[in-house]
């Protein structure tokens, strides 16, 4: 469940690269949360309304999607939804898209903006990344404090791309 935004606007030459963001009152749906439920699964639909996103604990799929037949109607609540609006025709802005997963500790945004205080893009805590570690870099803190990123790893058993 989305429990506060701040980042919706997805434009990254309008945000410095932030991106979309959201901060869901669910504990397992990213993270140490989702690895110790075992998993799960996440769904995303594109469509001329807006986009949807939904997650789901490795327990709580929906039985459509493990047969290979998803029906995002019949789904609880999407976890996000960012509506047409502001992003109209959705077509225009998201289209031609490309998957990557990365795993990126410091990259662009972050390690341009680290003794910024941002609290938004999911962001749990106010101030800035360098006053809540005491680090004047994300490559400091990330070679000093390696073992804080052991819950930071993907496993993925399949990936299923459908088209309506």
């Amino acid at each position: 469940m989305l429990s506060g935004s701040n980042g919706l606007n997805c434009d990254a030459n309008e945000n410095a690269d932030q991106g979309c963001g959201i901060r869901s009152s669910q504990l397992s749906t990213a993270g140490q949360g989702i690895n110790t439920a075992g998993g799960g699964q996440y769904a995303v639909e594109i469509a001329s309304s807006g986009i949807k996103i939904w997650v789901f604990k490795k327990d709580d799929v929906p039985s459509d999607i493990t047969s290979q037949a998803p029906n995002p109607s019949s789904w609880k609540k999407p976890d996000l939804f960012l509506a047409e609006s502001g992003c109209s025709p959705i077509s225009n802005y998201f289209h031609d898209l490309t998957m990557v997963i990365n795993t990126d500790l410091c990259g662009t945004w972050a390690g341009t903006v680290w003794d910024t205080n941002l609290g938004y893009a999911g962001q749990e805590l106010a101030g800035s990344c360098k006053s809540q570690t005491g680090y004047d870099t994300c490559a400091e803190y990330v070679r000093a404090e390696g073992q804080d990123f052991k819950h930071a790893y993907w496993k993925i058993d399949s990936i299923a791309i459908y088209k309506a």
